[in-house]
This record gives C-alpha cells, sequence and structure tokens, in this order.
C-alpha cells in the first residue's frame, strides 16, 4: 500500500471534517504527526512499519499521532459519521482491540496457530432453500449452483437436536454470538424458534437476517423469539411493490411487499409489549432493479419507525454492473439522504450505507486490497445447513462454496471445531470476497504486524488512550 500524507487526502466535505481539520491545525502535533493523523484517517490499516517508511515518521512520533486520534473528540465524530468512507473498517478495528486486549495471549495464539474462540459463529439452520429468488443473492442460481452439484451436503441436513448440541457447545466454549443468515430462508426450518430459545437460553446473543415472508404463518412462539433477539434485519430491496416483486421473483398477486411490511409492523409492535432488547430494521442491495429506490427506502424506513436502515451494495458482482447513467443517479441519492439524515428527516432511524457506497459518493477511490492470509475464521466463521465448517459465509453458500474450503463437519464436537480452525492457514486469494471478510483480513494484517514490531494494542488508534496519556 501507497500511502499519501497529502494534508487534502478526503475529496469531500461534512461538518465532522472541517472541524477535526482545525483541530489538527490548532494542536501541536509536528509536521510528521499530523501526516501521521492524515494517513492514518486515509488508510486506517496502514501499518506503523508502513507509516516510519512512508512518512519517514519514527515510532514516538507514529505514538503520539495515535494518542491525538485516540484522545481528539473531533477524530471520533469524524470516524462514526456516515460521510466517512472507512467507517464500518474503523468500527470493526474498534471492537476487535477491545477484544484482544479483554483476553489476552489472543494474538500469540492467532500467530502460533493455537486455537483461538471465534466471538461471532454464522450459523445456517435452514432447510437448505428460500422460496424468493432475488437476482442479487447467492440463492439467484436454482439449477448448477446448488449444495447438490457443488458436493456439500455431508450427511444430510442437521436435525434440531444437532443444532441445538452444536449450540451447547459453542456456548460452553465462549462464543458470545450467533448470526442466523444465509443458507436459504431460515424462517422455513419449523423448529426455529426451539432453536433460537436455546441460543437465548445460553445467553448468545442472536442476529437474525430474513426475508420476514414466512413470518405470516410463523406459530406465536417463533414471533415471541424473533422480538427478543439482539437483532432482526429483514431483506426489503425496494418501497415500490412492483420493483420488490421484480426483485425477489414473486407474482404481484401474492402481495409480497405488504405482507412483509405487515410483518415487519407486527414484529416492532410485540418487540414493544414485552421489553424486547433488541433493534429491528431492513437492508437493501443496491442493483440496476433498485438503484433509485434508495430516498424512498429511507422514508419507508422511518414511517414504519425502523431502527435502521442498512444499505449496501453487490459487493460480490453478481448482477449486472450499474449503467454510468445509474451511477450518477445512485451517487446523487445517497448524498441527498445523507443531507437529509442530518437535518433529522428520518427520526429515529438510523440510514446507514457501506463504507464502498460513502467512497463512490465521497468519489474517493475504493479500497479492495488483498492480505496474505484470510482470517476470517478467527471472526465470522460459518456453519451451513449440513453442519460443514467454512472459514466465511461466502464459502458456506453454493454459490461461492469449494470443497477445498472444507474445514470438517462441526458436528464432531464444538472444542475439535475450533481447533481446526486454526491449524488450517487458508489464502486470500478468492475471486470474490465478502465486505466483512475484506475488512476483518485488512484490520488483523494491521494489528497482528503492528503487534509483532512491537507496537502495543493499547497504543492502537481505535480505542480510547492508556490512563494518563497526554499529547505534547
Amino acid at each position: 500500500m501507497t500511502i499519501a500524507p497529502s494534508d487534502r487526502w478526503w475529496g469531500f466535505e461534512c461538518p465532522e471534517l472541517a472541524e477535526l481539520v482545525k483541530a489538527i491545525q490548532l494542536n501541536e502535533l509536528d509536521s510528521t504527526e499530523s501526516a501521521v493523523v492524515n494517513a492514518h484517517l486515509a488508510y486506517p490499516t496502514a501499518t506503523v512499519a508502513s507509516l516510519r517508511r512512508q512518512i519517514c515518521a519514527t515510532n514516538e512520533q507514529v505514538q503520539r499521532a495515535y494518542t491525538f486520534i485516540q484522545s481528539a473528540p473531533d477524530v471520533k465524530a469524524l470516524v462514526t459519521s456516515h460521510f466517512y468512507h472507512h467507517r464500518l473498517r474503523n468500527a470493526f478495528a474498534a471492537t476487535t482491540v477491545s477484544e484482544w486486549l479483554a483476553e489476552p495471549g489472543r494474538p500469540e495464539r492467532i500467530l502460533a496457530r493455537q486455537p483461538v474462540i471465534p466471538m461471532t459463529v454464522e450459523i445456517h439452520p435452514s432447510k437448505g432453500t428460500c422460496n424468493y429468488q432475488c437476482v442479487m443473492c447467492l440463492w439467484s442460481d436454482r439449477t448448477d449452483l446448488t449444495y447438490h452439484r457443488q458436493r456439500l451436503m455431508g450427511d444430510g441436513l442437521l436435525t434440531t437436536d444437532q443444532w441445538l448440541h452444536l449450540l451447547d457447545g459453542l456456548a460452553s466454549l465462549g462464543v458470545s454470538t450467533v448470526v442466523i443468515s444465509g443458507g436459504g430462508e431460515a424462517l422455513l426450518n419449523r423448529d426455529l424458534a426451539v432453536i433460537l430459545a436455546r441460543a437465548r437460553q445460553l445467553h448468545l446473543r442472536r442476529h437474525i437476517y430474513t426475508t420476514g415472508f414466512n413470518l405470516t404463518t410463523a406459530s406465536d412462539a417463533l414471533w415471541g423469539e424473533l422480538a427478543k433477539c439482539d437483532q432482526v434485519r429483514f431483506s426489503i430491496h425496494a418501497a415500490d411493490p412492483d420493483a420488490y416483486d421484480r426483485i425477489v421473483g414473486l407474482p404481484s398477486r401474492l402481495r409480497t411487499f405488504a405482507q412483509v411490511t405487515d410483518n415487519l409492523k407486527r414484529l416492532i409492535a410485540l418487540r414493544g409489549e414485552i421489553g424486547g432488547p433488541g433493534r429491528v430494521g431492513a437492508g437493501m442491495v443496491t442493483q440496476p432493479a433498485n438503484y433509485n429506490q434508495i430516498e424512498s427506502m429511507a422514508r419507508f424506513a422511518a414511517d414504519v419507525a425502523l431502527d435502521f436502515l442498512n444499505v449496501r451494495k453487490d459487493e460480490v458482482d453478481v448482477t449486472s454492473a450499474l449503467s454510468a447513467a445509474q451511477t450518477q443517479a445512485l451517487i446523487a441519492q445517497i448524498r441527498l439522504v445523507r443531507s437529509a439524515a442530518q437535518c433529522g428527516s428520518y427520526g429515529s432511524t438510523v440510514v446507514d450505507f457501506s463504507d464502498e457506497l460513502t467512497a463512490l459518493a465521497n468519489g474517493v477511490p475504493i479500497e479492495r486490497r488483498r492480505t496474505g492470509e484470510c482470517r476470517a475464521k478467527y471472526f465470522r466463521p460459518t456453519i451451513s445447513p449440513f453442519g460443514l465448517l467454512a472459514p466465511c459465509d461466502l464459502k458456506a453458500e453454493p454459490r461461492f462454496a469449494d470443497t477445498a474450503f472444507n474445514l470438517g463437519l462441526a458436528t464432531v464436537g464444538a472444542a475439535r471445531f475450533i481447533a481446526e480452525l486454526a491449524e488450517r492457514a487458508i489464502p486470500d486469494a478468492c475471486a470474490q470476497c465478502m465486505p466483512s471478510s475484506r475488512t476483518g483480513n485488512a484490520v488483523y494484517a494491521k494489528l497482528l504486524a503492528d503487534y509483532v514490531d512491537g507496537f502495543s494494542l493499547q497504543h492502537q488508534p481505535f480505542v480510547p488512550p492508556p490512563r494518563g496519556a497526554t499529547v505534547r
């Protein structure tokens, strides 16, 4: 990575940035330390070694710059702003550093390929199918890219008892969050309420991604469990019923959008009645079929009183690319919605753009660099409907699966499952990579390189400063 230590790396304007520029100018950082601050904000995963080499900074200058980043309120305001195109990457880095500080020795075990317990595990307790046919989904090919044709059926679909046993084992090892997503539609599993209840009883945080359509005929038990989940996200890719039907591939006579909207409202109401602790929101993936739907989706989210709307792009290139005119229309919508959100137009609903969409709207390059090794297995390993363990969610799905990435059967026991993760070195060389994995790999590569370089985790710029630390 080449670092450009320019004082104007951003190429966009926002109130948080203007205040930060003033803070940097008023602070007593020298010119090299200021360049380190700018370089870090431009490339948060730049290693300390690269900062030393390309900016000719000393370790002491890097540390003073990092302490300023840790301490300055204007920095925090920028890196948490929806105008910052590394916001999600910065948030992941902050979470990772906090986890490593809470568990001394974790970096050493990763480097030594010793067993490391992932805090989050994704599970696919579905029936290996979905009744939607969304073009951008990993499930859009029902003929060739299937579990059967990709030889991913293991010993057959896991039974409910096997899922319960698996959850028991994960909790006993210290896993804290299970993400229920992928493998088709989890709501098609009639025992999903039982699986969610066990996870709740084990005090596991539960995040679930669903179309929400099958809730229309769901049991009261399932409704109750969903209302108690830590996060439920409905996949809603357009606020216009006709556009929604075209994307999901279902006939308009089913009134799919209306049913999903009703289910969403009912879940929000039920959560309020029982005092559920979690967040309920929606996610949309921008594509040629909905590039002009962002503004209407933001209004819809606010009208329904969603906690959040995640707006993402097709970052694994399943759909056709947007034309130049469509891209410009998309950028205009992102900018319009960001400005409206600043004015409070969406109330308490947080409209949340991916880093790549934010970079697109800011007119800055999208960063998709590779690292030497994929370490997604340490932060989002995934278990398929058939119990196959994959290093990430993408490799657990038929479209991008590869038997070379099967890490074994998770049903052999949680302890062995965790041990097997560490034994395999996986190159960061896949043709496609999910944005969460790209982000995680870049963060892990920086943190581990700095750790080997002797740079303390406590001095990383993603966490509050050590007690007593000051900027001269």
